[in-house]
């Protein structure tokens, strides 16, 4: 049975009909400004679209050009104890420096210290050769007595060759004395090894990043303790299109190779300042899938920039503007067989250091 909208309960035909004409002047008005919009110039569409673009300039990073690439440390290690305790002491905090050996966190390594001074005491001990020693001349003297004896037509043939055979095994006890000490000099090593599984030491010199753990905490083998850092130099993996690091005849470009300078712009506030690194690696083997091929490089980092920075790498001179910018670096002057006195950029940051 067919049912005006009319009849429905609550809603009248007026209320129906203005509803219906509310929604028609929205679809008009939608469709109006399409068509508006599809009849600008085309000079003014393409204006509105690209409002917000900036041209490249000399002065913009896509005047630079290069490679756009991460920094990163040039050592990174995450530590953690080699067996299940709890944490005793943990000495540094994030931020700190720390220097290579250098005791950064203790397990509980209580019991074990014990057993490293009582085996040092045993080491340090020459008791059991001293004694060993002792008798040796104790069997020699009564050896010589029965022999001194047996010249003068007294003792037996027995007694004497029983005295014999006590002073070769004395001889043999004295050896054996000796070995045992050494042994002994050589299980204070261990015991020491013991020890430092209860311990994490700085890997090399450079910066704590992140203590994950406090003193009193549980951990296990597999849990995570510590960061530790080296920001100095910073390292960076680039990957340049394969043709950029092979060398071209037509232009006179070299290829890329271990040892060359490459020119690195780090994203940094204030104004750009563009850092000259040194190849240290280029990869034997491209990638056929991206067309690239890994090149690294290392920069030196005397100021402690942070690592992680979105940096742009290129391994020609930059001109223009960009050379200007360059930060003169004992590398730089290395490279090129410069003589070692400070550039115009150093000596600024020198005098901003002091």
């Amino acid at each position: 049975m067919n049912r005006d909208r009319s009849d429905a309960p609550g809603q009248t035909r007026g209320t129906w009909t203005g509803g219906l004409l509310v929604k028609r002047l929205i679809t008009y008005a939608a469709c109006a400004g399409l068509a508006l919009a599809l009849a600008l110039p085309d000079g003014a569409g393409a204006s509105a679209r690209t409002a917000h673009a900036q041209p490249a300039t000399d002065d913009s990073i896509a005047g630079f050009g290069g490679e756009k690439a991460f920094t990163r440390p040039k050592q990174d290690a995450v530590m953690g104890l080699s067996l299940p305790t709890t944490i005793r002491e943990v000495l540094v905090k994030g931020g700190d420096r720390v220097k290579k050996g250098q005791v950064l966190v203790r397990g509980d390594d209580a019991e074990e210290l014990a057993l490293l001074k009582a085996q040092q005491l045993r080491a340090n001990s020459s008791l059991p050769v001293d004694r060993a020693e002792k008798a040796v001349e104790l069997q020699r003297f009564e050896y010589d007595q029965l022999l001194n004896l047996q010249r003068e037509g007294g003792g037996s043939p027995q007694e004497l060759e029983r005295a014999r055979l006590s002073l070769e095994a004395a001889k043999i006890d004295y050896e054996t004395a000796k070995l045992n000490q050494e042994q002994e000099v050589i299980q204070v090593d261990r015991v020491i090894a013991r020890v430092d599984r209860y311990r994490i030491l700085a890997p090399f010199d450079g910066e704590v990043d992140t203590v994950f753990m406090d003193a009193g905490q549980s951990v296990t083998d597999n849990d995570k303790v510590l960061r530790v850092v080296e920001i100095d130099p910073l390292e960076i993996d680039v990957a340049p299109p394969i043709a950029v690091t092979l060398a071209d005849p037509a232009t006179g470009r070299d290829a890329v190779r271990v040892g060359q300078p490459a020119w690195v712009l780090m994203e940094l506030p204030g104004e750009p300042r563009v850092h000259v690194g040194k190849v240290t690696e280029v990869s034997p083997v491209a990638d056929p899938r991206s067309g690239t091929r890994r090149v690294r490089v290392e920069v030196a980092n005397p100021e402690g920039i942070v690592a992680g920075l979105t940096a742009w790498v290129r391994f020609t001179e930059p001109q223009g503007i960009w050379k200007d910018r360059i930060v003169t670096s004992k590398i730089t002057r290395s490279l090129n067989n410069e003589p070692a006195e400070p550039g115009i950029h150093e000596v600024a940051a020198q005098g901003g250091q002091r």
